[in-house]
């Protein structure tokens, strides 16, 4: 059941005859472009989600790379104090992410490192691995997401 779960989360919702949850691949396009609670992004361009694609960029993914890329897609999702504060990625991304902070890597939280927990971070947000062996996450994904957003 956790396994279809965790598929679900990443879903576009047209498994299982349509009976599968939609998951991140429905609410947040590839193209940056759809329509999502009945809201259309085309007519509502305020409603697209923001995309970094790296050959549209001409960039190779690597981990020389990924910081760019993160940093670029950072700035266009931040809007005053409301900024992401979750990042979740796939095997390659994150490790890509992973190995570019290996040659200045520092302990922040002894408590954390001597019970074991291994975080990652990124302008505040918490960069959590969601792969491994049999994995769910969309190969050569990294959603930035925002949890909390603050309604006026």
């Amino acid at each position: 059941m956790l396994n279809n779960l965790s598929t679900g989360v990443y879903s576009d919702g047209t498994g299982t005859g349509g009976k599968q949850i939609g998951g991140l691949q429905l609410l947040v396009s590839d193209a940056g472009t759809g329509t999502v609670g009945g809201i259309n992004s085309t007519t509502y361009p305020f409603w697209q989600n923001q995309v970094y694609d790296f050959s549209a960029n001409g960039v190779t993914a690597s981990a020389l790379t990924i910081q760019d890329a993160m940093n670029s897609l950072y700035l266009a999702t931040s809007r005053n104090r409301d900024t992401v504060d979750l990042i979740v990625a796939d095997n390659t991304y994150f490790g890509f992410y992973w190995k570019s902070l290996q040659a200045i890597q520092r302990v922040t939280d002894d408590k954390l490192a001597s019970a074991g927990f291994q975080t990652l971070k990124f302008m505040g947000a918490d960069v959590v691995f969601d792969g491994g062996f049999s994995g769910t996450a969309p190969a050569a994904h990294m959603y930035f997401l925002e949890e909390s957003v603050t309604v006026h």
